[in-house]
């Protein structure tokens, strides 16, 4: 494989998973994280949600994560944006138990 260039290679390119999911550009460019979006593991989603990794684990579609072979990763944004969608109203700020 020495000398083919993957979509990897190039800043700005996305990388297609094989399971036919197009994955965004990270923004990496030496190294840094530039302007890109930031991937959260299981256990870093977890605590931002307040739940149990396993949560994490069972509803990892729905949440819209990406599966890098063994690995999973989501965007705090596309979560957001999952949990807003499935509940139908925006619910973030908002106190549990407190009256809409």
């Amino acid at each position: 494989m020495e000398g083919q260039k993957s979509s990897l290679d190039e800043p700005g390119k996305s990388a297609s998973s094989k399971w036919g999911r197009e994955l965004p550009a990270l923004g990496m460019e030496n190294g840094n994280a530039s302007s890109g979006m930031v991937l959260l593991t299981v256990d870093e989603l977890a605590a931002r949600l307040r739940v149990k990794p396993s949560w994490v684990y069972t509803h990892a579609d729905d949440l819209g994560g990406y599966r890098l072979g063994k690995y999973l990763r989501f965007s705090w944004a596309r979560v957001i944006e999952r949990l807003e969608h499935a509940t139908g109203t925006p619910q973030l700020g908002r106190q549990p138990n407190a009256p809409s």
